[in-house]
């Protein structure tokens, strides 16, 4: 009777042995199953994704670039639908999208800032990848509840290319990154001291720009202070720069740039003769540029030319006669 009894307790132990190892298998299966994407996104992630981001801001062709982001973003895509619970994965998607935008545009934001001032006109191709940015860094944010420094300034930079985002809300994501001291590049620490300067913090704006900038050290830091100045609307400082780095260079490019912007603030301080001035002075160097014709005209036209002035306009339309805005000036209504 007894061995009988141990025999059964016996074979029922080694019956919960197996049920417990299948469903130990089972589970493992289970997790394996639903937990797949996060195995195969952390893998492709770190040996791939982030790999190829790397390569692409180091080529130096825009044209590669952008067409090695293209490929990033393409593939961020395909993931997407695998990886809906991953935050790494969007905010990579987010990071590749951006840059993409920005490879669009065709120029650094340094140089974007420096021709266009703000806020800055980035194009209807560029535009929907900054959007696309926004939504992944956001549905990033959503599923991890917090964001690293290089993931905040992604979300910035996109917000402030599509002007998603207020001065005030990209001010507020700005300083939650930390010291700008740790921020990766220079055009990143310009970035930050825009944003601070948009939002009113001029001392703190110009105290970061001073420190990291490297406004001195080349022409190009030397013009985006001036820019920056110019958009603070702390015009006398920004005219004593542009007509320091008027001193400082023969680059005709430069020359050109520069007398530009000089005119635009004489324009726009109803200062009309020293305008005219810088106007026709770039026009001494790129005589073809119907666009400063037209700046040319405008001056004629407040000093009260108004014949000359259309002489000059006509003159373009000549040209160039899709000319919307010369046609304007032309036939006002």
């Amino acid at each position: 009777m007894m061995y009988t009894h141990y025999k059964t307790r016996k074979r029922n132990s080694g019956l919960f042995r197996i049920f417990g190892v299948a469903v130990a298998a089972a589970a493992v299966v289970f997790l394996f199953v639903n937990f797949k994407q996060y195995i195969f996104f952390w893998k492709y992630t770190q040996h791939r994704i982030a790999r190829e981001i790397a390569i692409a801001m180091d080529t130096r062709s825009l044209e590669e670039r952008e067409k090695l982001l293209k490929n990033i973003t393409s593939n961020c895509e395909d993931l997407d639908g695998d990886n809906r619970l991953s935050a790494d994965a969007f905010f990579l998607a987010g990071e590749a999208h951006c840059l993409l935008g920005e490879a669009v545009m065709g120029r650094s934001f340094s140089e974007t800032v420096i021709n266009d001032g703000a806020p800055l006109a980035t194009g209807e191709e560029a535009w929907p990848h900054f959007i696309s940015a926004i939504r992944c860094v956001n549905k990033g944010l959503a599923l991890s509840g917090a964001m690293e420094p290089r993931q905040a300034l992604i979300l910035a930079k996109a917000g402030f290319y599509a002007g998603y985002y207020g001065n005030e809300r990209l001010f507020t994501i700005i300083r939650g990154i930390g010291p700008v001291a740790t921020l990766g590049t220079v055009d990143d620490v310009r970035f930050a001291a825009l944003m601070y300067v948009l939002a009113g913090k001029n001392e703190a704006g110009f105290g970061i720009l001073g420190e990291h900038g490297k406004i001195s050290d080349t022409i190009e830091g030397r013009l985006f202070q001036a820019a920056l100045y110019s958009i603070s609307k702390q015009y006398t400082n920004a005219i004593l720069n542009y007509q320091e780095i008027l001193r400082k260079t023969s680059d005709g490019a430069v020359l050109k740039l520069v007398h530009i912007n000089l005119g635009k603030l004489y324009y726009n301080q109803s200062l009309f003769n020293e305008s005219l001035g810088h106007f026709t002075s770039a026009l001494a160097i790129d005589e073809h540029d119907n666009h400063l014709k037209i700046w040319i005209g405008k001056n004629y036209s407040a000093l009260g030319n108004k014949a000359k002035a259309r002489a000059i306009w006509s003159e373009v339309l000549a040209i160039d006669a899709g000319n919307e805005e010369v046609k304007k000036l032309l036939n006002p209504m």
